[in-house]
């Protein structure tokens, strides 16, 4: 997965339209004004808030100038070189392209965002030797998105703001982006956001539909849906879903014991996101289509969660890892004979700020006859 977690809730801040800030004093300061009006770069305030997935899209917005390569700036390619659990090696190119469309806002204020979006996903794995592509699952969709975030602003008092606003100055004053990342400056601007921000949910319900195939296209359905997105993010280290946050636990005790942090500390920007769908599948092509006995549509069951944690912020590295689990139910005897009513896959991987990544991933998608373990290394363009 880039390892892309097909979160459909990564529209989390969706705040790209709030106006920059007022000049007069402010009791609480949203992500998408901290970020708008100060000009402070991207890596900057990924850094600052350690690179949640649900962040990622929305800061890009909010600080990528228009220009007619736009498009390809949602584009993440990885070079990749494939070895499964037989030894068959071969190389690859995974892409993925989420687009945010368009927004309409209903509800625009600094605690409370809601309104609706549409978005364009293509995600997919191509060998440059067909027949032993290991993981063969290509997934194009366009969805149209009900969302709701709730929270994640500064409480701020004016000694507060005027403090953001100078340690802004200084960081603004850092050339270099390498020394920028592993300022001073840079580690009390973060540690001051995180301690100032409050929890955020966020809803997202959506409509969607799509074609999964196969690399070479001999397996092909379509399929339409809704599905549903939960994400909490607690961003407050002190918040107590940050400190009972289990899931972080293991790298919590990683970064303690290698000095990245001076105390356990569990981050609330590790909080599992959820995604529930219900499809409607049309097997147009290939084996899927023969075991449902030409069956026009059969209905599946969709869960899917994922989380990403910083393993050293020195060094900007960080661990993703993500499960799906289909479901078909009421399948036929021969769909359950042949394995393909109810499959699992899991993803993980380490990936480095140079674009290198190390994956693995286990189980089979929606394309897949077999099930496979798969290790990967790569290289990641971020166009």
């Amino acid at each position: 997965m880039r390892i892309k977690l097909l979160l459909l809730v990564s529209t989390l801040l969706a705040l790209i339209a709030t106006p920059a800030w007022a000049d007069e004093p402010r009791t609480s300061i949203n992500l998408a004004d901290l970020t708008a009006s100060a000009g402070i770069p991207a890596a900057v305030m990924n850094q600052a808030l350690e690179q949640p997935l649900t962040i990622n899209k929305e800061l890009q917005s909010v600080l990528t100038p228009d220009s007619a390569w736009k498009f390809l700036k949602d584009l993440n390619l990885q070079l990749s070189t494939f070895t499964t659990s037989d030894g068959i090696q071969s190389l690859g190119l995974r892409y993925t392209l989420s687009k945010d469309v368009n927004h309409l806002y209903f509800t625009h204020n600094d605690s409370l965002q809601t309104g609706i979006s549409y978005s364009l996903d293509l995600d997919g794995n191509v060998a440059f030797e067909e027949n032993i592509n290991p993981d063969n699952f290509l997934n194009s969709n366009f969805s149209v998105h009900y969302f709701r975030s709730q929270g994640g602003v500064i409480k701020t008092t004016d000694d507060f703001y005027t403090k953001l606003n100078q340690l802004e100055d200084k960081i603004a004053a850092i050339d270099d982006q390498n020394q920028l990342l592993a300022s001073p400056e840079l580690k009390v601007f973060a540690t001051a956001l995180r301690s100032q921000l409050s929890d955020q949910y966020y809803i997202d319900f959506s409509a969607i539909g799509g074609l999964e195939s196969n690399q070479s296209f001999t397996e092909k359905q379509f399929y339409y849906g809704v599905q549903l997105g939960l994400d909490l993010k607690a961003w407050n280290p002190q918040s107590n879903l940050a400190k009972y946050n289990i899931f972080d636990w293991p790298f919590a005790l990683i970064r303690f014991l290698s000095d990245n942090d001076s105390t356990f500390s569990p981050r609330g920007s590790a909080i599992p996101a959820v995604l529930f769908g219900l499809d409607m599948v049309d097997p147009l092509t290939g084996v899927v289509k023969k075991l449902h006995e030409d069956d026009s549509f059969f209905t599946r069951l969709r869960a899917e969660t994922s989380f990403r944690t910083p393993l050293s912020l020195r060094n900007s590295i960080f661990f993703e890892a993500s499960y799906r689990y289909y479901w078909e139910p009421g399948a036929s005897d021969l769909v359950q004979q042949n394995d393909m009513d109810k499959f699992g896959y899991f993803a993980a991987a380490i990936t480095m700020p140079t674009g290198i990544f190390a994956s693995y991933t286990t189980g089979k998608l929606p394309s897949d006859l077999e099930s496979d373990r798969v290790y990967e290394l790569g290289f990641k363009l971020n166009l």
